[in-house]
């Protein structure tokens, strides 16, 4: 058979090459880390006498290492990074707002106010009603402290 007489080397240069071609068709991005890993086994079984198992390794470690490396370098694009002061400064911006409340507050339940177009769970201290109009005064996480506003 023709597959028995190729090198290890070109079979791995051969499976980067259908990758890449793989990944150029369909527009993502994951599939040339493997291909790239795969040319990189290329390489290193071209230039050392490795076995197949170490040839899989290499192809696992370098591949498992660029998927980790683009995670972090996606994470940094798309979300950004944010300081403890940057987060702090968001919730800062929630405090002393008015928000109106769509679904009644009591001390034991919590209920649902309107904030800029969103609804959020709200708690208080003190039973406000619907349509009320109410100050926030704290956030954890995604739910809302409020208290009835005074004019």
């Amino acid at each position: 058979m023709i597959i028995e007489n190729l090198s290890p080397t070109f079979i791995w240069f051969l499976i980067g090459l259908l990758l890449l071609v793989i990944e150029i068709s369909s527009f993502g991005i994951v599939l040339l880390f493997f291909g790239l890993s795969a040319w990189v086994t290329a390489l290193a079984s071209w230039l050392f006498d490795i076995s197949l198992n170490t040839q899989l390794l290499i192809f696992i470690t370098v591949s498992l290492l660029s998927l980790v490396s683009l995670r972090r370098f996606l994470k940094r694009v798309f979300i950004g990074q944010r300081s403890d002061s940057q987060e702090l400064q968001t919730h800062d911006e929630f405090i002393g707002k008015k928000a109106r409340v769509i679904q009644a507050i009591t001390p034991d339940t919590a209920g649902k106010v309107e904030f800029h177009g969103s609804y959020w769970t709200a708690e208080s201290s003190e039973s406000l009603a619907e349509n009320q109009t109410v100050e926030i005064t704290h956030i954890q996480s995604t739910v809302l402290t409020v208290k009835s506003h005074s004019h």
